[in-house]
């Protein structure tokens, strides 16, 4: 059984008979209603005291015998995108058999400062072993591709830990701001938040950019 559609903190509550139709066709379905992990509401008008309005516009509505798989559900509130309502995303992990991930050569290594004077020092290095000469060109491709991985999770990888992280701190603050009222505070830290976000959002699609050339 879904919860009432009609979770809302002040305005108007307005049950159309559209609105009881539709929970009833939900209930019929045995379709359920996904918890959000990060919260109730995904709207707010950012208004202090009896002038706030919080309701919950968006839902996911899945099938009981999805429940019932041997499936990890995650469904969130997306963090604050510059106007007053929240989107929202659900994420299904099934079970997964890890694979070794093939060597790609990146774009994006291209733009860093650093790529040529690297692969410079990397190839010059005296990697101590003796052989053939195609036994040497292996051996120093094979050191190439290994530091390559090394460094690639040291450079960009921190692009997505960051953005999680500025994600999380923005969803707190826009929590706090549901549940406590309007903080002035809080509002100016959030669009702090979100102004480093939408900087680290269009670092990663440059990266997403060069690696499916689009």
């Amino acid at each position: 059984m879904i919860k009432s559609l009609f979770e809302k903190i002040g305005g108007m509550r307005i049950l159309t008979k559209d609105s009881l139709e539709f929970q009833t066709f939900i209930d019929k379905m045995n379709l359920v209603d996904v918890e959000m992990n990060t919260g109730l509401f995904t709207l707010n008008n950012k208004r202090g005291g009896k002038s706030q309005v919080a309701s919950n516009l968006d839902r996911f509505l899945i099938s009981e015998n999805l429940m019932l798989e041997n499936k990890e559900i995650i469904a969130e509130v997306l963090p604050f995108g510059g106007s007053d309502h929240w989107a929202i995303q659900m994420e299904i992990k099934g079970i997964n058999i890890l694979r070794n991930k093939p060597f790609r050569f990146e774009n994006i290594w291209l733009s860093h400062p650093d790529f040529f004077n690297n692969i410079k020092n990397w190839w010059t290095k005296d990697l101590q072993i003796q052989g053939t000469r195609m036994f040497l060109l292996h051996k120093r491709l094979k050191h190439i591709k290994l530091r390559l991985k090394d460094w690639n999770i040291n450079e960009f990888d921190n692009i997505f830990v960051e953005k999680k992280s500025v994600e999380n701190k923005m969803k707190e603050l826009n929590q706090a701001l549901i549940k406590e009222a309007f903080d002035k505070n809080k509002s100016n830290q959030v669009d702090k938040y979100h102004h480093e976000w939408d900087n680290l959002c269009k670092q990663e699609e440059v990266f997403w950019r060069q690696k499916y050339r689009v």
